[in-house]
């Protein structure tokens, strides 16, 4: 199945095309550059083109849903809807901090990805993983960088623009339960959404 991924949720846009178990392109437009609502579909278009693709070849879309920028999700939404009515074709939305922890599906530890909200707070939520995939253990939430810190009760592995923003206060709280594996390779948070999608289209297959 060949699926187009959207991420819109954060602050770097990234587009991603799948096909099976295959990543057949992806890309990210850096922060600050140019919004989202000027720069998807023309994105989507150059990257089917540069695969000799197009659009009528995509058969699933797959979108991240949030927590994230109201205007990025509202631009990722519409934008994929509408190639829904146009293709007719499924779109299955992916909530974002999920997408963001399936970057460590094969980690030993707890993970959270953590984003920035408004006012100062941050969004978050807490998964672990089991045979390379990651199992949900919290709702996402939304709240103060020290409800936030007060929730983890185990050596966690943190991440995200939320992470890096609050990262001294972070660690000077949490101390050895506050982990960082920034070693490891990150891709476009799109290429999860995709993967993400994708096994949900496996298990509920679409007519």
């Amino acid at each position: 199945m060949r699926i187009l991924a959207v991420d819109t949720a954060t602050s770097s846009q990234g587009v991603a095309i799948l096909q099976d178990n295959r990543i057949v392109a992806h890309s990210q437009t850096l922060p600050l550059a140019i919004p989202p609502s000027r720069n998807l579909l023309p994105t989507i278009h150059e990257m089917l083109g540069a695969n000799s693709l197009t659009i009528g070849q995509i058969e699933g879309l797959a979108v991240s849903i949030g927590p994230g920028s109201f205007t990025g999700l509202r631009v990722g939404l519409a934008t994929l809807l509408g190639l829904r009515m146009k293709l007719g074709i499924p779109v299955i939305g992916v909530p974002t901090l999920e997408a963001m922890a399936h970057h460590y599906h094969d980690s030993t530890y707890r993970v959270c990805p953590i984003l920035k909200a408004g006012k100062g707070e941050v969004y978050w939520a807490q998964f672990h993983c089991h045979n390379g995939e990651i199992v949900r253990m919290s709702e996402d939430r939304v709240g103060s960088v020290f409800e936030c810190m007060e929730s983890i009760g185990e050596p966690t592995v943190m991440f995200g623009e939320g992470w890096f923003v609050h990262k001294n206060q972070f660690e000077l709280t949490l101390g050895t339960l506050c982990l960082e594996e920034a070693s490891r390779e990150i891709l476009t948070l799109a290429v999860n959404v995709g993967i993400l999608a994708r096994r949900q289209f496996q298990e509920n297959p679409m007519p």
